[in-house]
């Protein structure tokens, strides 16, 4: 009977081990494969489009993993780009939402991008390029890299770099100041000068030629209120401004623009209070 027990549990030890089985992954672009994968149970049951892993045979699986998308964005197909810096914007998209780990982007006056200038990145959506000559059309495309290898290039698009018009992006002319954001056009790139170009109201020009924000010594911007009642950043300066940023409690603001402590009048003393203001009504008679 021992020996009858021994033997059915051995079979059900045996009906519930599961040997691990080989999975292969396998890079997008080549087809070498990029390391080996243990995986336990995978489940063939599942709908084709829900399974991680698909059979190839009894004891190999292939890793289901769509390769990321790049769709470029700007410049616009066939836009006229006027100046040597061009900035170029791209959106990356991925079924399984894996992250964008790096970037290619090529760019060339062929089409066949037979020499084309290749620009690598991480996990940015956009990169300015300087570019020396203009005044023909140019060629560009992207691609991205997720966790398991490149996805094809984005669909080719071109635009046309005009040096005759030697502007920024936003239309100010080279070497002359922007009139929308106080920068200065440097040969098609638009930079901090304030020295040449000035600041706005609230800003004051730094040695390094950055404009920075007016504050008050606590960090308080330039024209609002401190978070400690009533002072106002001026100029520069904390001021009592009690009309402008209130009082804190069991304070009223005066006429001054000072906040001063508010004198409770008892207009119905109770008895103890009363017999506490004649005892010292007496004391001050005595000492006066």
């Amino acid at each position: 009977m021992v020996i009858f027990q021994r033997t059915i549990l051995f079979i059900l030890i045996l009906l519930l081990i599961n040997p691990f089985v080989y999975a292969e992954v396998t890079n997008y672009d080549s087809g070498e494969s990029t390391g080996g994968l243990d995986v336990s149970r995978p489940d063939d049951n599942l709908l084709e489009t829900q399974r991680i892993f698909t059979r190839i045979s009894n004891e190999v699986y292939s890793l289901r993993n769509k390769p990321p998308i790049t769709t470029l964005s700007y410049p616009a197909d066939g836009r006229v780009v006027s100046g040597n810096f061009v900035e170029f914007g791209w959106t990356y998209t991925d079924d399984e939402n894996d992250e964008q780990l790096n970037y290619q982007l090529e760019l060339d006056d062929d089409p066949g991008f037979y020499s084309s200038s290749s620009y690598f990145g991480f996990g940015e959506n956009k990169r300015k390029i300087y570019i020396s000559e203009g005044d023909k059309p140019y060629y560009w495309r992207v691609k991205s890299k997720d966790i398991f290898g490149w996805g094809a290039f984005s669909a080719i698009e071109s635009f046309y770099l005009d040096f005759s018009r030697k502007a920024c992006e936003d239309g100010t002319p080279y070497f002359e100041c922007s009139l929308s954001n106080f920068k200065y056009c440097d040969a098609g790139e638009l930079v901090d000068d304030c020295e040449v170009c000035g600041c706005s109201l609230n800003s004051e020009c730094s040695p390094s030629g950055i404009c920075l924000e007016k504050l008050c010594f606590d960090g308080t911007r330039r024209g609002l209120c401190s978070t400690k009642k009533p002072m106002f950043c001026q100029n520069g300066e904390l001021k009592e401004v009690c009309s402008l940023c209130g009082c804190p409690e069991r304070q009223e603001c005066g006429s001054d623009g000072r906040c001063s402590s508010v004198v409770l009048e008892i207009k119905n003393p109770s008895v103890g209070q009363r017999a506490i203001s004649g005892f010292l009504g007496f004391l001050r008679s005595i000492f006066s």
